[in-house]
C-alpha cells in the first residue's frame, strides 16, 4: 500500500554527519538509523500529488513499446517445449543461436553457455519490419549478468550470417544490471537485421529480459531499494500471439 504524503510529514537528518534520521508521524517522532532509509522508504510506499499513483508505477507508466517480441526469458513462449537447446539452432520463439552454444531455460530467465568455445557465441532475434526503422536513433537493453568468463556484450548486424556491425562495449557486471547502448540503425540494408545478446570466449551470460526501442535511453527497467525492477511484463498471450 502507497504511503499518502499527508501521513509522512517530514523526514529529516540530524546533520551531515549523522547515521540516523528523524522521522516526524501523525503519531509522534521516531529515530532511526540511516541505514533503514532505503529499506522502509522506498519508491512504492509514496504518492504522486493525485493522491492514487505511486512514484513506481508513475516511472513504469514511462516505457516505450519493445520492438522484440518475446522479449521477457523468465515466461518466454516456447512452442517447441525444450528447456534446452544446443548448438547452432532455434531456441525460444523469435530467437536463435549461430554458433555452438547450450542455451537453457531457468526461473529468472534465459542462460546463453559458451564454456565450450573458443569464440563468441550469438544469442540473437531478426527483427522482420527493419525497413521502417532505417536511419532512426534506437537503444538496445538488456538486464543481464556475467556468470562467467571474462565479458558480454549487445550488438547488432546486418546480413544473414549475423555479421556484427557494432558491438556496444564489454560489460562485465557479475550481478543482475540493465545494459544499454544507443545507435542509428542503418540505412540501405539488404534483407536482415538482428540485434544480439553474446557471452564472450568460454563465457556464459544470464538474461531475463531484453528491449529494442525508439529513443536514446533505456525504458526496460529502473530501480527500487537497489533492486532493478522491469518498467513492464508482457503479457503472454499478446507474446503468443505474435510469435505465431
Amino acid at each position: 500500500m502507497a504511503q499518502k504524503p499527508e501521513k509522512l510529514q517530514k523526514i529529516e537528518f540530524l546533520n551531515e554527519l549523522t547515521d540516523s534520521f528523524i522521522v516526524n508521524r501523525e503519531g509522534g517522532v521516531a529515530q532511526l538509523p540511516a541505514s533503514q532509509f532505503a529499506k522502509n522508504f522506498t519508491a512504492d510506499k509514496f504518492l504522486m500529488p493525485d493522491g492514487v499513483t505511486s512514484i513506481a508505477e508513475y516511472y513504469r507508466s514511462f516505457s516505450n513499446q519493445n520492438l522484440l517480441d518475446n522479449w521477457y526469458f523468465a515466461n518466454p513462449v516456447n512452442q517447441r517445449g525444450q528447456t534446452e537447446y544446443t548448438n547452432v539452432n532455434y531456441t525460444i520463439d523469435r530467437w536463435r543461436t549461430y554458433t555452438s552454444v547450450i542455451t537453457t531455460l531457468f526461473p529468472d530467465g534465459i542462460r546463453v553457455d559458451a564454456s565450450a568455445n573458443d569464440y563468441r557465441s550469438i544469442f540473437s532475434q531478426r527483427i522482420g519490419h527493419f525497413k521502417e526503422l532505417e536511419g532512426k536513433t534506437v537503444t538496445l537493453s538488456a538486464l543481464a549478468k556475467l556468470v562467467s568468463g571474462s565479458y558480454f556484450t549487445l550488438s547488432y548486424g546486418t546480413t544473414y550470417d549475423s555479421n556484427i556491425t557494432e558491438q556496444a562495449g564489454y560489460y562485465k557486471n557479475t550481478e543482475y544490471e540493465v545494459v544499454s547502448f544507443t545507435f542509428a540503425i542503418p540505412n540501405g540494408m539488404q534483407d536482415h537485421f538482428n540485434v544480439s545478446i553474446t557471452p564472450g570466449n568460454k563465457g556464459i551470460v544470464d538474461v531475463a529480459a531484453m528491449k529494442l526501442e525508439l529513443g536514446h535511453r533505456q525504458t526496460l527497467a529502473h530501480k527500487e531499494n537497489g533492486v532493478w525492477v522491469l518498467n513492464e511484463v508482457p503479457n503472454y498471450a499478446t507474446e503468443l500471439t505474435k510469435c505465431q
